[in-house]
């Protein structure tokens, strides 16, 4: 059998024994619902019905949020131009093909289309918080009557309007009133952005239930607060200076899978560290000690993500979980502190991890306005070890059956 993999501008293209076989894009795309056809004329380019439809009408709200309803959606781009047009033009049509709530994948074609500008947009922030911007948006109907909701397109929208609706997860819209739609008409376009590009970086941080060793013995990571003492490894006990608190609810953290938190089982990192199961954030970083550390890094102790262990037997993304509370816990340096017996991190400040702090991030800057413009106040407690370096330091110890913690 003969295999080759090629791609053109959108589409991977797979030769198996002179047959050609196609890998179609597929994006993440919001289901807004199922509605009257838009585009009853397909003599005209225009979606008739749309404006009539549509203006005015609002999708989405914090019970029902609309990152709840993402679709995987593929786009059957037969002719590899990176666009499916609507079904007003003629010859045979592509399609595309989806799944609503478990249901068989269904193919259909695209039947109207049009883009809405000044749409209010209200997005999940990292911190839980809520905005509401104004930008552009993309909706299109298919001959079954489901309608989808897509960034604006590339060539007609500003960096500004494709991040609106792709940075953050969106909670709902609101369509204006006073505006044709049905002049918007618009084709669905392959090889672009999607709803999937959520800025989903979650800093450092603890799970409800963590046991976390202070000045009374160990106690649970919810019931900290700025002021009370807490052990740690290089300066002795020390005050918390500042708690943040993040609760991701099952829509949210099923919208958002990177931020499912890792489980580290007893005994995974070595010398039965943890004591109980630690779970922690993903970009958690967690005390590496060991020869192996030494003799690729030049330093015996490190810090790694949790992310970055999960070849490890023991460490995994805690599937069973359907939400999770996230806690920081912040002191006048970065720390190395006991939590469930295993040394790890306090949150370090980084640039990264601000950001993905939201507005919550100016009660750090109040205690510690030198962060606002240097990223180099918060000198790190270990160094770091990061992406494909990190990985195969995990996967030395692992293939050398070595801990991770001696």
């Amino acid at each position: 059998m003969r295999f080759q993999v090629g791609r053109d501008s959108h589409r991977r293209v797979f030769s198996v024994d002179g047959f050609k076989m196609i890998e179609y894009p597929t994006y993440n795309m919001i289901h807004l619902g199922q509605f009257a056809d838009i585009d009853p004329d397909e003599r005209s380019f225009a979606s008739e019905k749309a404006t009539r439809i549509f203006a005015g009408k609002s999708f989405g709200s914090a019970e029902d949020p609309l990152y709840g309803k993402l679709t995987a959606v593929t786009m059957q781009d037969d002719n590899g131009d990176g666009q499916l047009l609507t079904n007003n033009w003629r010859g045979e049509q592509e399609k595309i093909s989806y799944s609503l709530n478990g249901t068989q994948t269904a193919s259909h074609e695209i039947d109207g289309a049009f883009t809405a500008t000044e749409v209010a947009i209200t997005r999940l922030l990292p911190d839980g918080r809520t905005d509401t911007v104004k930008s552009m948006v993309r909706i299109f109907q298919d001959t079954s009557g489901n309608v989808f909701m897509i960034p604006p397109p590339v060539q007609d929208s500003t960096q500004a309007e494709v991040a609106a609706v792709t940075t953050y997860p969106i909670v709902s819209i609101a369509l204006p009133r006073a505006q044709d739609f049905n002049v918007n008409y618009n084709a669905a376009y392959a090889g672009r952005h999607d709803m999937a590009s959520f800025a989903t970086v979650t800093p450092p941080c603890f799970t409800l239930g963590t046991m976390i060793l202070t000045d009374r013995g160990e106690r649970a990571v919810e019931e900290l607060v700025p002021g009370d003492l807490v052990w740690t490894r290089d300066h002795g006990l020390q005050p918390i200076r500042w708690v943040g608190r993040r609760r991701l609810d099952p829509p949210a953290l099923a919208a958002m899978q990177r931020m499912r938190p890792i489980r580290i089982r007893v005994g995974a990192l070595g010398d039965g560290l943890p004591r109980h199961d630690l779970v922690v954030s993903p970009q958690h970083r967690v005390l590496v000690r060991s020869p192996i550390a030494q003799r690729m890094f030049g330093a015996s102790e490190l810090l790694v993500a949790a992310k970055q262990m999960t070849e490890m037997p023991g460490i995994e993304p805690a599937a069973d979980l359907d939400e999770v509370t996230y806690l920081h816990l912040m002191f006048d340096q970065h720390e190395i502190v006991l939590s469930n017996g295993a040394e790890t991190e306090s949150l370090y400040p980084g640039p990264q991890a601000l950001l993905s702090l939201g507005p919550v991030a100016e009660e750090i800057f109040t205690l510690f306005p030198d962060l606002r413009d240097r990223s180099d106040a918060f000198p790190a407690a270990r160094p770091f070890a990061t992406g494909k370096r990190a990985r195969h330091l995990v996967d030395r110890h692992n293939a050398n059956a070595r801990p991770l913690v001696v």
